[in-house]
């Protein structure tokens, strides 16, 4: 599986301001989830939330993890974080006793 420093040198991310150690992925939303673009094999955990307009799907990772934002036309914004600003961001979101298990998770099978 791909490690959250593997991602950051293969893809083009952009730093998000005053958000340290988190990046969104260059070139706008994708049709493309997390598995299909980036081929990591992570058990994705999907949230409906509140206080955000579109889908949340959270995939931990080695060093960090992937926050994805599905909108209602079906594509996807990813965004990228080391350990830091993933704790951060899923305290922000209202999910971070949610994600417990602070291993990384594997698909079994497929």
């Amino acid at each position: 599986m791909k490690s959250v420093a593997q991602l950051l040198d293969e893809w083009d991310w952009r730093a998000i301001r005053n958000c340290p150690g988190r990046y969104v992925l260059r070139g706008g939303a994708r049709a493309q989830d997390a598995d299909e673009l980036f081929g990591i094999r992570a058990r994705p955990r999907c949230f409906r939330l509140d206080s955000v307009r579109d889908e949340v799907i959270v995939m931990r990772l080695v060093g960090g993890g992937l926050i994805s934002y599905r909108n209602k036309s079906g594509t996807y914004v990813h965004t990228i974080a080391d350990d830091g600003g993933f704790e951060r961001k899923l305290e922000d979101l209202g999910i971070g006793d949610c994600i417990e298990d602070k291993k990384t998770e594997l698909w079994e099978g497929e």
